[in-house]
């Protein structure tokens, strides 16, 4: 039972760790905002949260962009599991 538990929790940091935000560009810093706030996923959030911020306070991202991305992320998201629940005949 703990290999189940175990293996999704690794799965989780690579993914969280895969690449360091601060080499992300905006496009991407924006839809990885996104998939941690969808998953409600503090280890991919909020290093992104972070660096989102830095760039905001410098004036190097544009807010409204971005969060037109992480919407449309957001939805992207919502109809992957939507399409997963759904029973296939």
């Amino acid at each position: 039972m703990k290999s189940y538990i175990v293996i999704p929790f690794f799965s989780l940091m690579i993914t969280a760790c895969s690449a360091p935000v601060a080499e992300l560009d905006d496009q991407t810093l924006c839809k990885r905002l996104a998939e941690g706030e969808f998953y409600k996923n503090n280890l991919i959030w909020e290093p992104a949260f972070k660096e989102f911020e830095q760039r905001r306070q410098q004036g190097t991202i544009s807010i409204d962009e971005c969060k037109a991305i992480r919407e449309k992320e957001k939805a992207i998201f919502a109809e992957k599991r939507t399409e997963e629940s759904m029973p296939v005949d």
